[in-house]
């Protein structure tokens, strides 16, 4: 990863994340500015929707609920330093039931920001995406397998 794209990265900073933490506190992300050389693209771990407000940048799947469990994952694998995600991001929701009723301007316009957002990272037909839970593997296939089609699925880590 390189500094410029890092950077132009940040706009996500408030719904994105990597994998990557500090294994003393893992709510401390400084650990991912300070390591953009591990960062990378070459694997994106995608869950359906930001499940809670973020308030500090790169704080997303950086917290010590549920989230612990892909520190206990990631942060010592050869996955570390992945770019974290979610497909739909302006609609904080815990359950992703609450998400069956989304518009379909909506889904569209997420859909279209998620594709925009991996031309930024760098994403392409090798990336290996990572689909956290039903919900978000169905939304991907249904609109994004014919750009991304490396795709390994598993249960949500909640």
């Amino acid at each position: 990863m390189t500094e410029e794209k890092f950077q132009s990265l940040s706009q996500y900073s408030r719904v994105a994340s990597w994998a990557i933490w500090n294994e003393n506190n893992p709510d401390d992300t400084s650990v991912i500015e300070k390591n953009i050389d591990i960062l990378h693209s070459e694997v994106v771990l995608v869950g359906l929707n930001v499940s809670r407000n973020i308030d500090n940048d790169w704080a997303n799947f950086h917290d010590n609920t549920h989230a612990r469990k892909l520190r206990k994952l990631f942060n010592r694998s050869s996955y570390q330093g992945a770019y974290m995600t979610d497909l739909i991001k302006d609609h904080v929701a815990v359950s992703s039931k609450s998400l069956d009723n989304l518009d379909l301007a909506i889904i569209d316009m997420n859909i279209k920001a998620f594709k925009d957002e991996m031309t930024l990272l760098g994403a392409n037909k090798s990336t290996l995406f990572i689909l956290f839970g039903q919900p978000a593997q169905q939304l991907f296939i249904d609109e994004l397998v014919f750009f991304f089609n490396n795709i390994a699925t598993c249960t949500h880590y909640s």
